[in-house]
């Protein structure tokens, strides 16, 4: 996944996180992902949706959503 830079925040496409879960940790892995971002702010970036990388690196260690 390549990681987007800009002065504001880092992050990764939602999408492309959901292909690296499914490969990578299998489907169930992917739902509880879609399931944890439930509710949670993303930000766009060129019209794709970009998950903030502090976000995908809580869901990765099991860690609650902060809201």
């Amino acid at each position: 996944m390549k990681l987007i830079k800009t002065k504001s925040y880092s992050g990764y496409y939602y999408d492309e996180i959901l292909k690296y879960l499914k490969k990578n940790y299998g489907e169930q892995k992917m739902q509880e992902f879609r399931q944890w971002m439930n509710g949670q702010t993303i930000a766009v970036y060129r019209s794709r949706g970009v998950v903030y990388k502090w976000d995908f690196e809580r869901f990765l260690s099991g860690k609650a959503v902060i809201d």
